[in-house]
Formats: C-alpha cells, structure tokens, sequence
C-alpha cells in the first residue's frame, strides 16, 4: 500500500466511520464503480483502522469514559450503595453503561442476517437508493424533530433499546449507523448533545468485538512489512480526521445542521444510481 492510498483510507474511515454519510455506501461506490480494493481484507491496516476510531472516541469523551470506567469500577467493588437504575441518583456514568449495554442487545440479535445483508453491498442501485432513504431521515429529523432534554438520567430503557434496534438497521448499505443512530435519539426527546454522544458510545462494543476480531486476522495474513510506515500514516490520518469528524457532528447537532449532510448523500445517492444503471 502507497502513503497516500494509506492517507485516502485513513481519511475515509475517519470521516465516515463518525459523520452521517454511510460508510459502507462509500466503500461499496468504491469496490463496485472504481474497482479500486478497499483494504479491509487486510488484517494489520484494519487493525489499525479500529483502533484509531477507539482513540478519536475517547479524545473527545475521555472525561466522561474515565467516569464510567472509574464508576464502574467502584460499583463492582462494591463502594458505592447507589442504585444506578434508579431516576434523579448521581450515578449518570453506571446508567450510561446500562443503556450501553441494552443498546447493543439487538446487534447480537442481528448477526445471523448480517451475511446476507453483505450481499447487498455489490447492488450499487439497492446502496444509493438507501443512501437517498437516510439522507431523507436526517433532513426531517433536523426540520420537524422538537429539541428534547433527555440524557442518561432521565433517559429510559425503551429509548436504548430502539436506538439500539436502528443501529442493527444499520447494517443494511448505504444506511448511516452515526445517522440513524442520532435521528432515532432526537425524535425519542434526547438532548442533542447526548443523542450524539449516545450514538457514538453505543458503537464502543462492536469497535473493540472489531479490534479482537481484526487483531487475530492480522496473524493469519502476510504482513506486507515494507507497507508499515503507510499504515501508520493512515492511522494518524484516521485518527485526527475521526476526532474532527465527532466535533462537527456535535456542532452539526447543536446547530440543526444534520440536513448538510443529508444534501451530501442525497447527491452522492443519485450520482451512485444513475451510474449503476449506466454501467450495467
């Protein structure tokens, strides 16, 4: 791999790994309409790549991480007597970790159709008409959602367990995870800072699931060792381009600006539709 093939797939990741534009809708434009190879098959780079978002994550949360970690760990030992379940309790991180957790259920439901799922992504028509669809949920979410106020104190079960449900949603290509993620929390009366915050730690487990899953890959794949200065560029480049990519995000939601991106994948949508049907 090239230094700035590296920077190209650093960049892209960063960026679409966290903004509301469908990562798997780019890579599947990318593999099926260039014919250029997205790198996923290689385990080293991708080992890299799942780190990088871990890192850009807690470089923008590491105070409210270092809460739940430390939190958490003084529940476990038993040093505090709070119940974290309970509304209006000083325990925000452990009821961050609960809804966390709740959230992540129906991805463990939807593993068996992820498969098939996966087919879809060499159907270029399927991809950008599903990028037109999510461009279309963050357009009205952002013109017809009421502001709400719910965090993780007042925030409820069923609140995590349907964002958690979009986010199996999600695997569909050419859906946004960070998208449909964020949308479903504001329409459930979230607090727009935390529906973003929300939907980024609720992509926490299935990262580090990736990051075990990759790093036993990059064992059983030659490492092309003459590439390893490019990776490491790529992973700076993600990294950095990940952590801008959360503070936009934050500022997109503050401001009600989710439809800018909606704008975007509309057109790269149509663009991939109409370009599928000619080239077939």
């Amino acid at each position: 791999m090239s230094v700035f093939m590296a920077i190209l797939m650093g960049l892209l990741r960063g960026i679409t790994q966290f903004l509301p534009i469908s990562g798997s809708g780019h890579q599947a434009i990318i593999e099926n309409i260039f014919g250029l190879e997205y790198p996923a098959k290689n385990g080293l780079f991708e080992l890299l790549m799942n780190i990088a978002a871990l890192i850009s994550v807690i470089m923008v949360y590491r105070r409210e991480i270092g809460g739940m970690l430390s939190e958490s760990a003084d529940y476990l030992k038993g040093r505090t007597s709070d119940d974290p379940m309970s509304e209006g309790r000083l325990t925000p991180s452990l009821r961050m970790i609960y809804f966390i957790i709740i959230g992540t259920l129906p991805l463990l439901l939807a593993i068996p159709i992820n498969d098939r799922l996966g087919v879809l992504m060499d159907k270029t028509v399927f991809v950008g008409i599903a990028m037109i669809v999510m461009g279309a949920i963050l357009f009205f979410t952002d013109k017809l959602v009421k502001t709400g106020r719910k965090n993780e104190k007042t925030m409820k079960t069923k609140d995590a367990l349907l964002i958690g449900i979009s986010q199996a949603l999600s695997a569909i290509p050419g859906l946004s995870r960070t998208g449909i993620t964020v949308s479903v929390g504001m329409s459930l009366g979230l607090g727009k800072d935390f529906s973003v915050r929300f939907a980024i730690f609720l992509s926490l487990p299935s990262t580090l699931v990736a990051i075990i899953i990759s790093f036993f890959a990059s064992f059983r794949t030659a490492v092309d060792w003459s590439s390893f200065f490019a990776y490491l560029v790529g992973f700076v480049v993600s990294v950095l381009s990940g952590y801008v990519s959360i503070l936009i995000l934050r500022m997109a939601a503050a401001k009600r600006k989710l439809r800018n991106f909606a704008y975007y994948i509309w057109l790269l949508g149509i663009i991939t539709v109409i370009l599928s049907l000619t080239l077939q």
